[in-house]
């Protein structure tokens, strides 16, 4: 039986599992993932993805959905420890200044912050 002249069967199309994948899926991917979790190391995977898929001539949608969340995140956790580290740095509350002025004498009288009045004994109440 002659090998070389018989016809192969092939299936007219490939099954869903052996359908290839774009070069960057799985990196794509982890750097979506990343980019919900850790902003700027997804940003950066998400960047990394994004390249390899250009040099594929692909586009990965999850790349540039992790660049996209990852610096919304980036943005609103940067603003948030900017936050707080300004209302920590200016100091806190009128009760709180209160009660540090009050902290000063035995019976001190009471205290006027911001246009509150603290008595600096908590049994009298401030007239």
């Amino acid at each position: 039986m002659d090998t070389q002249n018989t016809p192969i069967n092939l299936p007219k199309y490939l099954p869903l599992s052996d359908a290839p994948k774009p070069p960057a899926s799985g990196i794509s991917s982890t750097g979506l993932w990343f980019s919900m979790v850790i902003p700027p190391l997804g940003i950066i995977v998400s960047l990394v993805a994004l390249v390899k898929a250009k040099r594929a001539y692909t586009t990965s949608r999850k790349a540039i959905a992790g660049i996209i969340i990852g610096t919304i995140l980036f943005i609103v956790q940067m603003t948030f420890i900017i936050w707080f580290i300004w209302a920590s740095a200016t100091g806190s509350s009128g009760a709180a200044k209160a009660m540090d002025i009050c902290s000063y004498g035995k019976n001190p009288p009471p205290v006027m912050v911001d246009g509150v009045k603290y008595n600096c004994n908590p049994i009298e109440k401030a007239r």
